[in-house]
């Protein structure tokens, strides 16, 4: 399968990113039951973790649409 070169960043975090949200879930699991975070705070990163990586998404598209 081919695809342009101006989508590639975007393919590239859109097929990363299920699995980023799973190893992020974890590591927020893991550094809040540990007590190294309130768990607020770790769920907090993990939520704008994967929000940045949405609206990066979606500005690359808008960047590459023409």
């Amino acid at each position: 399968m081919k695809f342009e070169k101006k989508y590639v960043a975007i393919l590239g975090l859109a097929m990363s990113l299920p699995s980023m949200i799973v190893v992020l879930a974890y590591a927020a699991y893991r550094l809040s039951e540990e007590k190294i975070l309130h768990p607020y705070l770790a769920w907090g990163i993990f939520l704008v973790i994967i929000s940045y990586s949405l609206y990066m998404m979606v500005n690359y598209a808008n960047k590459r649409k023409n």
